[in-house]
């Protein structure tokens, strides 16, 4: 079953943890490991390959790309 966005619920679910991730990234100084259980992943590196399947880079360089934009 898919809903308005074309995304299964749990589909739908990972785009926004990962959408959280990325505001936390952005505007926090978590470690990634904080940032990934703070949005409901117990493991970092399934996290990273989420967030990289999706965003299509590691959360270390979104990180580094967003502090480089806020310049």
């Amino acid at each position: 079953m898919k809903n308005k966005y074309g995304l299964s619920p749990l589909q739908l679910l990972l785009h926004i943890r990962i959408q959280k991730a990325k505001e936390l990234l952005t505007y926090t100084n978590f470690s990634i490991n904080k940032v990934a259980i703070s949005v409901g992943f117990d493991d970092n590196a399934y996290f990273t390959k989420q967030f990289k399947r999706i965003v299509g880079t590691t959360p270390t360089n979104y990180r580094k790309q967003q502090q480089i934009n806020k310049i």
